[in-house]
């Protein structure tokens, strides 16, 4: 332990002797640990404008988001429900992100045949079709000439 405080002693003289000295290693020292604290700041604000410059040079079409979901039956009750949980989920991680949501549904190709008319097989001549929706499409389309189609009413004959 008597060799300790001599120790202790040696290194107080020695430092108060070279005082300039030790005050330029301690500024050093805080001036360092600043500057390695700063480069996680400056680096992420480096990636924030990167990505802010980036994305403004996107068209804005192509910064859309598109949630698909295939296989649904064409019930209403589970479509319904499905839509719901699509549109909440995507409220709750993207809202601050969303603009506006729109819905589009297409149904699988099916081909079209005359009721007692053999199918045709060759692909180039053979008729397809399918079932499509868009929702809200109104605002979206301006008519520059003629006049918009009355909505037909929604039938289940057949």
């Amino acid at each position: 332990m008597d060799s300790f405080a001599s120790l202790l002693r040696i290194v107080a003289q020695r430092s108060l002797a070279n005082w300039r000295l030790l005050a330029t290693v301690i500024f050093g020292m805080v001036l360092a640990a600043a500057l390695m604290s700063s480069v996680i700041l400056y680096s992420d604000a480096v990636r924030d404008l990167g990505l802010s410059f980036t994305l403004r040079q996107q068209e804005p079409l192509d910064l859309d988001l598109k949630v698909v979901s295939n296989t649904q039956p064409g019930e209403p009750e589970i479509y319904n429900e499905r839509r719901d949980a699509t549109i909440s989920l995507l409220r709750r991680y993207a809202g601050s992100l969303i603009e506006e949501i729109g819905l589009f549904g297409r149904s699988s190709t099916f081909f079209l045949a005359e009721p007692g008319v053999p199918i045709d097989y060759d692909d180039d001549l053979r008729a397809r079709a399918h079932f499509l929706f868009f929702s809200d499409v109104e605002p979206h389309v301006t008519l520059i000439e003629g006049a918009a189609p009355a909505p037909s009413p929604a039938t289940t004959a057949g």
